[in-house]
């Protein structure tokens, strides 16, 4: 069971005064969730209407997880280094953690990685076909469930840095339907560690495919 004490999402983190908060709490961590294809065949998204089998790992994926809490409220990030995922495997997770409570919250999100597996149906041995494999979803859903619990029994004080600054992404990125329009805003939070001054997090969001 997910034990913390609630959650609030990272817009309300962003523009407040933390120092009229008396505590927060964090952990961080990852959990590889690399599929093996010399066990089954691995079709590989985002290779136009068909995909494309993975012959090996180059690089492994990983699904990486943060969790904040001032105590009384505690919000749960968690980047998986996949094409997408379907809000259902968000449900699923909380319902597994037992996340209800309106004191809590868990979000999900995908880089958006073109060398993972098929987690949406789209890219299967033929066109029409799905790729996905129920049981690759239910083993990345067990490693993010436990990950998520390791890091409720890590949690220590941190002081929260926030910053943001505009960040054109002209020669990264590329809007080929009018009308043209950029998010150049490029939001950073930094969790340090009160005890050993040492970072526990940092969290990036910028609006550029990888």
């Amino acid at each position: 069971m997910w034990k913390m004490s609630g959650a609030t999402g990272l817009s309300l983190l962003f523009g407040i005064n933390f120092a009229a908060f008396a505590e927060f709490y964090a952990a961080a961590g990852k959990v590889e969730i690399t599929p093996d294809p010399s066990q089954s065949a691995v079709w590989l998204a985002g290779y136009g209407a068909q995909g494309r089998r993975a012959q090996g790992v180059r690089d492994p994926l990983y699904a990486r997880a943060v969790l904040i809490s001032n105590g009384e409220r505690t919000v749960g990030l968690v980047s998986v280094d996949l094409i997408g995922v379907f809000y259902s495997l968000t449900q699923s997770l909380r319902e597994r953690l037992r996340v209800k409570d309106h004191r809590e919250y868990l979000a999900l999100a995908a880089t958006h990685n073109h060398s993972g597996p098929d987690t949406l149906g789209l890219w299967g041995p033929r066109p029409g076909r799905s790729g996905v494999q129920a049981r690759y979803l239910e083993l990345l859903e067990k490693r993010i469930a436990k990950l998520l619990m390791d890091l409720a029994v890590r949690l220590e004080e941190v002081t929260l840095y926030a910053g943001r600054r505009q960040v054109m992404p002209q020669g990264l990125a590329l809007d080929s339907r009018d009308p043209v329009i950029f998010d150049p805003e490029l939001t950073v939070l930094r969790l340090r560690s009160r005890q050993t001054g040492k970072t526990v997090a940092i969290l990036g969001n910028w609006a550029c495919h990888p």
